[in-house]
């Protein structure tokens, strides 16, 4: 009985220690992968203000943008209603193509400060 009481409780343990560090792991990997997605449509936009060839670097940079976008919509729920409707306007503004490109670095660096697009500090568990 007491074999079993004691696998029974390690097993409870276990998976609540799991699932409360999946979500964060989650939350983190989401993160991430828009922070990198911002960093490829900054890094298009860069390679638009010097190439040569403007059409493929505007493509590469509408591409870039898309994928940030559907990433953004995809993980809505990590922002504020708020924060939600700044974004959209920003990732809207970087596609517009009547700005200019240093007001759409100036628009890249201010979605970088975006609080859902921060890294969150080291999470130390609780004992």
């Amino acid at each position: 009985c007491f074999p079993a009481a004691l696998a029974m409780y390690s097993s409870v343990v276990a998976v609540k220690a799991y699932l409360s560090m999946t979500f964060h792991r989650r939350r983190a990997k989401r993160r991430e992968e828009m922070r990198l997605l911002l960093a490829e449509a900054e890094r298009a936009l860069c390679n638009l203000k010097i190439a040569e060839r403007r059409s493929v670097q505007q493509g590469m940079l509408i591409y870039a943008l898309n994928s940030l976008y559907l990433a953004l919509q995809r993980y809505h729920g990590l922002f504020s209603k708020n924060e939600w409707r700044t974004v959209r306007a920003d990732v809207l503004e970087l596609a517009d193509p009547s700005i200019s490109i240093d007001n759409k670095l100036v628009c890249i660096a201010r979605l970088a400060r975006t609080k859902a697009l921060i890294p969150e500090p080291h999470r130390v568990r609780k004992l």
